[in-house]
């Protein structure tokens, strides 16, 4: 009974191409490199968009030399002009902080609050940099 079970793998196998198709066999491997491009052409676009934001950011802090600005402002601001680049974003802030900042305890004081509410500025900032006419952004 044992060779018969054999046999059947083996034609199943065999066979196993032209039931599904030839272009299932042909094509899987293609899918693969076409999924791999797609993706560091992705992470190729998201690092450019991050330069943008950046040097948007740099843009900023000459605008305004005297101006402190916090760290969490500045996330806001790369975030807010991420996200308009990005995604298409609606100039809207996140309805809730991202979790770096809802899971640090350093936030859950008066004084956090107040340097998430500066997040929230900073994002709004970085979409309004995007709005504005191309005269206005030299």
């Amino acid at each position: 009974m044992r060779p018969m079970r054999w046999k059947r793998i083996a034609w199943s196998v065999g066979l196993a191409p032209f039931l599904g198709g030839c272009h299932t066999v042909y094509h899987s491997p293609h899918g693969v490199v076409a999924e791999h491009v797609l993706a560091k052409s992705d992470q190729e676009i998201t690092r450019e968009i991050h330069r943008k934001a950046l040097d948007a950011w740099h843009e900023v802090r000459c605008e305004f030399p005297r101006k402190v600005f916090s760290a969490e402002f500045r996330d806001g601001f790369l975030d807010g002009y991420t996200d308009y680049l990005d995604r298409g974003g609606d100039a809207q802030p996140p309805a809730v902080p991202p979790p770096r900042y809802t899971q640090n305890k350093k936030y859950f004081t008066p004084e956090g609050h107040l340097l998430i509410r500066d997040y929230f500025l900073g994002f709004k900032y970085g979409t309004d940099v995007q709005l504005r006419p191309a005269s206005a952004n030299i």
